[in-house]
């Protein structure tokens, strides 16, 4: 297999992953009427802190897109 091929494909699949990710992110932001800037605000915050329950919480959500 061609490497650049390769790496063009996979490059496109985590940016198509990375868009679903945002539009379901945006969604449920609706649903729960919160802006986007106050989750960013809020995970800022919790990882400044070191909450390692936003961090697990962080990774299981890029876990589950994959």
């Amino acid at each position: 297999m061609d490497l650049k091929a390769y790496l063009d494909h996979a490059g496109k699949e985590v940016s198509q992953h990375t868009e679903l990710y945002q539009e379901i992110e945006l969604q449920v932001l609706k649903a729960l009427n919160c802006e986007k800037a106050v989750l960013d605000k809020s995970i800022e915050y919790y990882m400044s802190v070191r909450n390692l329950d936003i961090i697990a919480l962080m990774n299981l959500l890029g876990e589950k897109l994959k």
